[in-house]
């Protein structure tokens, strides 16, 4: 490889840099320089349509459309800044009100750039953002941890409160003893059969909930 490719890449690698670890400043200076200047030589271009003779100014092809000013649909001025300005921007924007439009192969070439480079800037908006609402490594390992965290507490309530059932329905095996209550009159009381229920329920819980916690391992 020559001496002058690896000095091109690594300025394309230096301006990728650049670019990466300043997406904001990269984006706000292309927009300040493109725009102003795009809108300045959009003028010059566009007023090279008029001539200057002893009545004033005087069109000598339809420089920009405007659909109020005139029956005729076309301005009589020569452009200004600010029109060019609003052109440049929403062209950029790739709105195209269609109330400024320009004439000659400049202008439009102008245009075409505009919207293509408003294209792009779109694109590098939205890649800026998905790349700052992606999670990191470190958030990864974060919600994992806390993801962790929440199925062990759950392990733990469900684990508590079927330990609980059981043992309230231990007292309970006890009171009807004492009461004379058969082992079958135990078992058909309501009381026990809807704690056996509950423990049923919250053993399937912690089941789902280890099984998860497994595979998350």
């Amino acid at each position: 490889m020559s001496m002058s490719n690896i000095e091109a890449n690594q300025s394309l690698m230096f301006f990728k840099s650049w670019i990466k670890l300043n997406p904001l400043e990269t984006l706000g200076l292309g927009f300040v320089l493109y725009i102003p200047l795009a809108s300045y030589i959009l003028m010059v271009t566009e007023r090279s349509n008029y001539h200057i003779d002893f009545y004033g100014f005087h069109q000598t092809d339809a420089c920009f459309g405007d659909t109020n000013a005139s029956p005729g649909g076309h301005t009589d001025a020569p452009l200004d800044y600010m029109d060019s300005l609003w052109l440049v921007v929403i062209t950029f924007l790739t709105v195209g009100y269609g109330d400024f439009y320009p004439s000659t192969y400049i202008g439009r070439m102008i245009a075409v750039v505009t919207v293509l480079y408003g294209q792009i800037y779109a694109a590098m908006i939205i890649g800026l953002v998905h790349n700052q609402l992606r999670p990191t490594e470190i958030d990864k390992v974060v919600y994992e941890f806390l993801a962790n965290k929440k199925r062990s507490d759950q392990l733990r309530r469900y684990a508590g409160k079927a330990i609980m059932l059981l043992l309230k329905a231990n007292v309970l095996r006890r009171r009807l003893s004492k009461a004379r209550f058969t082992k079958q009159s135990w078992r058909d009381d309501p009381r026990t059969k809807n704690m056996f229920i509950q423990v049923c329920v919250n053993v399937t819980e912690f089941k789902k909930v280890k099984r998860v916690r497994q595979n998350h391992i």
